[in-house]
């Protein structure tokens, strides 16, 4: 289609039509569709990258922009500036602490959100990815399986599935629907302790 036809054809939509069209393709770039059920989306693949086997990943694949000063060449910190500031592969420092924005099409820039994340949830999900490896665990590093061990991993995937931990206190964690149930019955459980295990 010709820039003249583009034009015309832009000038003979309505204002809706145009919402509708712009707002589709900002659901397209930045991949709404991957957490939210909107209809239209149904068949659309995500976004982001596979984060599977992201541990693995040689930092010689990591993209460290305009950020090669400021950004130590490790795996944990890349994902974490990744995870902290999403935004930040989209800026250029320059000399006076200051940014500038990379001149970029709009679709061509960070679709990744900032989530506003604290430094302990940074950590929690960098050592989660630093974890996700292609790599095999060798059989003499997994625990043995001997009938003891069986039998608490039973139990503990029982207490996971039930959660179990709701209500009771098993090894010093759980137990946080008791004192907000006992405050729904206006304190009448108050004399009666935490259920524990």
């Amino acid at each position: 289609m010709r820039q003249d036809q583009v034009d015309q054809r832009l000038e003979d939509m309505e204002i809706s039509e145009k919402l509708n069209y712009a707002g589709e393709k900002l659901i397209g770039n930045y991949g709404c569709y991957s957490c939210h059920n909107i209809a239209g989306f149904e068949d659309k693949k995500p976004i982001g990258t596979s984060l599977n086997v992201e541990g693995s990943k040689l930092i010689s694949k990591l993209d460290f922009a305009f950020w090669h000063d400021e950004i130590p060449h490790t795996k944990w910190d890349w994902f974490y500036n990744k995870i902290d500031k999403p935004e930040t592969f989209d800026l250029i420092p320059n000399d006076e602490d200051n940014y500038a924005v990379k001149q970029l099409p709009p679709l061509d820039k960070s679709r990744m959100p900032h989530y506003g994340l604290t430094d302990k949830e940074i950590d929690a999900l960098v050592t989660l990815m630093m974890g996700l490896v292609k790599d095999e665990i060798p059989e003499s590093k997994l625990p043995e399986k001997t009938p003891d061990y069986l039998a608490v991993s039973k139990g503990e995937r029982f207490i996971h599935t039930n959660n179990c931990l709701g209500c009771h206190k098993i090894d010093g964690e759980g137990g946080a629907i008791w004192p907000a149930t006992a405050a729904w019955f206006g304190g009448k459980l108050l004399g009666l302790k935490t259920p524990k295990i």
